[in-house]
């Protein structure tokens, strides 16, 4: 008996813990700012409060989100020129320190955090190749294929393709929170794993991703939650057009997302991207009374779900 007390009370520990960042910005004193971390659709402020007059201060992650790994965002407010910093959290403590009037990247010194500066460098690495990839078709836009420096601009360009896709090799290989962000943010700007002519080709690739390979846990805390859900259903409803391959595709998706929170979060955005598609939204309903999860239906999808109870209340839109 007291074996179990011990183990309980120990369980209860580790839930009551909180999570800490402590920051130093002595040159910030005084400004006031707002702690926001991202659960799927919204974003949350779990704290407000004002630098001391030491500059330093540590944000909280409160219990019931311990140990949060996801995005945050450290916004001063109350003033005119704003500022702030979008941090990843890594599931454990760490510091942010800058002794400098004026923060930036090169100043801002993260301790016991490794995966901000790998996002930043594999952020870098990634613009270079693209960059490179515009530059060089501009260049085979411009001037005609007779000419004796096509050849060259030609060469390039297929050189920074193949090095896109074996930059996306390395991200698919790391299994850390960083390289998963990359993509995320590469869907929400149109661009998939591979660097494709066509619109059909680029979406054909950003859908294989989503369906096989997102990781949805990085998704939800991520704050681009419903940027990328809205462009899977626009590639679907505008480029694809086709009921029945979304729904396998949902199917897909669905089968991959095991907390029930996040299934209803991404049935919640998807049927209000659904509005006036109503041959898209009965594809799905199948999948969603199957899946046992979403015990009340709002005016996107209850409509098409024979005998679900109606509650305004909550909705789905």
């Amino acid at each position: 008996m007291k074996k179990i007390t011990m183990v309980l009370f120990g369980i209860f520990f580790l839930n009551a813990f909180p999570q800490n960042i402590n920051m130093e910005f002595p040159y910030l004193n005084g400004k006031t700012y707002d702690f926001i971390i991202f659960q799927g659709t919204g974003a949350k402020t779990i704290m407000k409060g004002t630098i001391p007059d030491d500059g330093k201060f540590t944000l909280i992650i409160p219990p019931e989100y311990f140990p949060y790994t996801g995005m945050s965002r450290w916004l001063i407010t109350g003033t005119a020129e704003g500022g702030g910093l979008d941090m990843l959290i890594p599931g454990h403590d760490f510091e942010v320190v800058c002794k400098e009037a004026e923060p930036n990247d090169q100043n801002i010194l993260y301790v016991q955090n490794d995966e901000i500066p790998e996002l930043n460098t594999l952020y870098s690495e990634q613009q270079k190749i693209l960059a490179k990839y515009e530059a060089m078709r501009t260049a085979k836009q411009v001037f005609s294929n007779e000419d004796p420096h096509y050849r060259i601009f030609e060469l390039k360009y297929q050189e920074q393709m193949k090095l896109y896709e074996a930059f996306q090799r390395e991200l698919m290989s790391k299994d850390d929170y960083a390289a998963k962000f990359i993509n995320i943010v590469n869907i929400t700007s149109g661009a998939g794993t591979k660097l494709l002519h066509t619109e059909k080709d680029n979406a054909e690739s950003i859908n294989e991703y989503i369906t096989g390979h997102l990781d949805w846990e990085t998704l939800y805390t991520s704050g681009h939650w419903n940027g990328v859900i809205n462009s899977w259903v626009s590639i679907h409803t505008k480029i694809f057009n086709d009921p029945k391959r979304f729904a396998v595709d949902f199917s897909k998706i669905t089968g991959r997302i095991k907390d029930d929170k996040q299934y209803e979060d991404l049935v919640k955005r998807v049927a209000g991207q659904l509005k006036g598609k109503d041959e898209f939204a009965k594809g799905i309903i199948p999948v969603v009374v199957l899946s046992g999860k979403i015990r009340v239906y709002g005016d996107g999808l209850s409509r098409f779900v024979s005998g679900a109870q109606k509650q305004p209340a909550q909705t789905f839109d």
